[in-house]
């Protein structure tokens, strides 16, 4: 298992455990992954784990309700606010050393919603964020959904990617393994009801954090991103940070951590650099 030589924590948040992962040297940087159907923080970020292990002391958490963190037992159980209690006692526990948040997805968006709430963190790198108001799409909206089935899930996830490539069978059986447990499959499905338009827009920035956001802030987006369309999203979030930078990464869909590894671990790894030695 990827996650076998790491440390790991079980936070408290609300009463809720909530799993975190540790490893490596140096500055602090916290990964935060997004929300999709049997989704971790393994799941997301697996392909950066030994680049910035090696140069940082890197955190990895499992947001309320997905992998190994608890779960809430009353709803709302799509909880922006509870997820942003669980990242601000993280970041607490860096005790002010320069530190960075590198966000997925949704994590994304909580990444910058987070930068608000911790000015004096050093960067906010956000990762295909539906950060800003923009109209569900399909690719999206099916994503959100409880699969039936594994051919199903594979379904789903095939527009994630640039090529709309079909997943590969192992990466479809451990998002889908989650849905063994008729628990999750109750709670994911109560998480995102209905057409998840009041979901999205809940992970989006309000103007005035848009307008008090001012660390230094990296955007990653894949250029054919069908779930989160960078015209309606990144490009117009952009011109309202005060200090972001935008890298739209072509022949790339949602998945960009996985489609274009090597570009956006360098991008990343370059940002960390310049903001945390």
């Amino acid at each position: 298992m990827p996650l076998r030589d790491w440390r790991f924590h079980t936070d408290s948040i609300g009463g809720i455990p909530a799993a975190r992962w540790s490893r490596g040297n140096g500055n602090p940087v916290l990964l935060v992954h997004g929300i999709g159907p049997g989704t971790t923080g393994l799941a997301n970020f697996a392909p950066l784990f030994d680049r910035l292990s090696a140069q940082w002391e890197v955190h990895l958490i499992d947001l309320i309700g997905f992998g190994r963190s608890g779960r809430k037992t009353a709803p709302p159980f799509f909880d922006v606010s509870i997820w942003l209690n669980q990242i601000a006692h993280v970041v607490d526990q860096f005790q002010a050393r320069p530190a960075a948040i590198v966000g997925n997805s949704v994590g994304g968006a909580l990444a910058l919603k987070s930068a608000v709430r911790f000015p004096a963190l050093r960067a906010v790198i956000a990762i295909s964020a539906p950060a800003e108001r923009y109209l569900i799409p399909a690719a999206l909206q099916n994503f959100w959904s409880v699969p039936r089935s594994a051919e199903e899930l594979a379904l789903a996830l095939t527009p994630m990617t640039a090529g709309q490539t079909p997943p590969a069978p192992d990466l479809v059986a451990s998002r889908f393994g989650a849905f063994a447990d008729p628990t999750y499959r109750e709670y994911f499905a109560a998480m995102l009801p209905g057409t998840k338009q009041s979901q999205l827009d809940e992970a989006a920035l309000s103007d005035a954090e848009t307008a008090s956001l001012a660390t230094p802030t990296l955007l990653i987006h894949g250029r054919e991103d069908r779930a989160v369309p960078a015209e309606e999203t990144v490009l117009p979030l952009s011109r309202r940070l005060r200090r972001a930078d935008v890298v739209l990464l072509g022949g790339c869909g949602h998945n960009v951590l996985w489609e274009r590894t090597a570009d956006s671990a360098a991008l990343i790894e370059k940002t960390l650099s310049e903001r945390l030695g």
